[in-house]
């Protein structure tokens, strides 16, 4: 187990034995949950219309209207609100040039003890859409995310949606 203290907290993150990652552009598995309650991004990011950083549940909620830059390696936060039973994230971008190029994933159930799921690097999707998955569904209440590489200039990674499956 690793140990890293955040704000007043200390967290144990587990590397997840058997858990790994996968990218597909068109695959996944599950059926469509509900959305998070919450996301929230650390540091500054940019959103359309100048949002703070609490209109991130919009940005993610779907394929909307709504987007939002974030940088390489900046700490994205979802919290579904209760557990769901996750196996896949499809993440939308407006261009292929503007998508992640990897991502890395935590998921918690209770917010202090955290699984590992490593990282996974991929090519840039053709459409922008594509899905990450995880080797073995996973009960989540709370997960963070970190897009690793890829995006569009100084702008970052554009995010213009993302949808989360699993086992209802």
């Amino acid at each position: 187990a690793v140990e890293f203290e955040g704000s007043e907290t200390i967290y144990v993150v587990v590397k997840g034995v058997g858990r790994e990652l996968s990218y597909s552009p068109s695959e996944y598995s599950g059926s469509k949950l509900e959305y998070p309650i919450a996301c929230t991004v650390d540091g500054s990011a940019t959103y359309s219309g100048g949002w703070s950083s609490t209109e991130w549940v919009s940005i993610i909620n779907g394929d909307n209207y709504d987007y939002g830059y974030i940088k390489p390696n900046q700490l994205m936060e979802i919290d579904f609100g209760k557990t769901v039973n996750l196996t896949s994230i499809w993440v939308n971008s407006y261009y292929s040039s503007y998508a992640a190029t990897g991502m890395k994933l935590e998921t918690s159930v209770d917010g202090s003890k955290w699984t590992d799921w490593g990282e996974v690097s991929h090519e840039r999707p053709s459409e922008g859409k594509y899905y990450i998955n995880l080797s073995a569904a996973e009960d989540v209440r709370y997960m963070r995310l970190v897009f690793t590489g890829g995006g569009y200039s100084s702008y970052g990674i554009d995010i213009d949606g993302m949808m989360f499956y699993g086992n209802k």
